[in-house]
């Protein structure tokens, strides 16, 4: 098969030519840049896209696509909306992520998207769709599709989720706040999962109620995907919360006390300025202790390197109990602890 000219450079030569005004220099000119066009330059987008587009090979048809999306004018807006019911969900997929450059055709596009995000299988190809949609939602401001956007902070898809918090976030929208603490909740960090506890009374003996419990926690918690950490959404969730509340929340501990009167929410970073250096130091200082302690317990208590996983829990077990001492000593929160083990430098501040 003989290599066809790439849609871009097609594209480019017919607006460069057409248009004197997008005459520039081609060293000025971003190889990805959107180019808003007149009817009369139009004519010629479409022609180069209809040859390139008409073609058996999917890599071919998307870069066409792409390329096509580039050009912002309502006529290309609507060749995008109808190909968003192609067979195809690649092509769906990359006709729904264009249509997130066409600003000038948002309140057409925005509720042809949002019917997108409502249908949401847990399906990989159509979760590309899905997240596409999401990501043009944000982009063409379409505020109407909130509410269906608050629905998506509890998929099972990772890429769809952080896509959500990134809007969210762009947005500034604190309309699904409180469906992101119970997020956060769930994934408070990118390396840990939390979920919780269900209890059935079915009435019946043997292991009915167990088994009913189980079926619930999984209704509930996603099944297994609620058993594993999800980086991806935990990092957009607290750059979005960062956007939209002007905090970087570092547990949903802190994000709770902020929904309760944003107003007097006071953020754990100012710890520095609220308590003295020697403060600061001494907890440094038991932290430091509370390390070691666990540690030293942990080894007594299951010696033996192939008990590593029972060791870990002891140790954790005793961090935690040690980190209670302090927390309650000193009345601090835990993102507050958190600030000034973050800043204690061992040649500044010993560990003992």
């Amino acid at each position: 098969m003989t290599p066809r000219r790439p849609i871009a450079a097609t594209l480019l030569a017919a607006v460069l030519a057409a248009t004197p005004a997008l005459l520039a220099p081609p060293a000025a000119r971003a190889a990805d840049e959107v180019v808003d066009v007149d009817a009369k330059t139009l004519k010629s987008a479409q022609d180069a896209f209809a040859r390139e587009f008409d073609t058996a090979d999917i890599d071919y048809k998307l870069r066409a696509l792409r390329s096509y999306s580039k050009v912002v004018h309502p006529k290309v807006a609507k060749d995008l909306m109808k190909l968003l019911d192609d067979a195809d969900r690649n092509v769906v997929a990359a006709a729904a992520a264009g249509l997130g450059l066409q600003l000038t055709s948002a309140k057409s596009a925005g509720p042809r998207l949002q019917k997108l995000i409502e249908e949401h299988e847990a399906d990989e190809e159509q979760a590309k769709v899905v997240q596409a949609a999401v990501r043009s939602i944000g982009a063409l401001e379409h505020r109407k599709a909130e509410k269906d956007l608050k629905g998506l902070v509890t998929h099972g898809d990772d890429g769809i989720v952080a896509a959500t918090f990134e809007v969210f976030g762009r947005w500034k929208s604190d309309f699904a706040l409180r469906e992101m603490l119970d997020f956060f909740k769930r994934y408070p960090d990118e390396k840990s999962f939390a979920t919780g506890t269900v209890s059935v009374d079915t009435g019946a003996e043997g292991s009915a109620d167990a088994e009913a419990a189980k079926a619930k926690w999984k209704s509930k918690y996603g099944g297994q995907r609620g058993w594993r950490p999800r980086p991806e959404c935990t990092k957009a969730l607290i750059a979005a919360l960062k956007e939209i509340t002007g905090y970087g929340f570092r547990r949903p501990e802190d994000l709770e006390d902020y929904l309760k009167d944003p107003k007097k929410y006071v953020d754990p970073v100012s710890i520095g300025e609220r308590m003295s250096e020697d403060d600061r130091k001494a907890v440094y200082v038991a932290w430091c202790k509370a390390l070691e302690e666990a540690t030293a317990e942990a080894a007594r208590k299951v010696p033996g390197d192939a008990a590593g996983d029972e060791r870990a829990k002891v140790y954790r077990a005793r961090l935690n109990e040690l980190r209670g001492e302090i927390l309650e000593k000193h009345r601090l929160r835990l993102s507050e602890l958190d600030v000034i083990v973050e800043q204690g430098e061992a040649a500044k501040w010993p560990k003992g």
